[in-house]
């Protein structure tokens, strides 16, 4: 389930991002199609330091989707 993986590398990447001062993870790339689009409190985010911890990251391939969340 590439989607369930795009998903929660996003999310994970997103987490280390916003603890780190100055993070040097670069961003995940998926393989086989697979996407990710990541929000914060329902706006597109591209998870740098300091923003609050209402993230929700939804991984799709082929057409299926799934969501992960972390909220404060």
């Amino acid at each position: 389930m590439p989607q369930t993986y795009a998903a929660d590398s996003a999310l994970e990447w997103c987490l280390y991002n916003n603890r780190e001062k100055s993070p040097t993870l670069p961003q995940p790339v998926m393989a086989n199609g697979a996407t990710y689009e990541i929000y914060n409190d329902g706006s597109p985010s591209t998870c740098p330091g300091g923003e609050t911890l209402n993230y929700r990251t939804v991984g799709t391939f082929r057409g299926v989707a799934r969501s992960f969340e972390v909220a404060e």
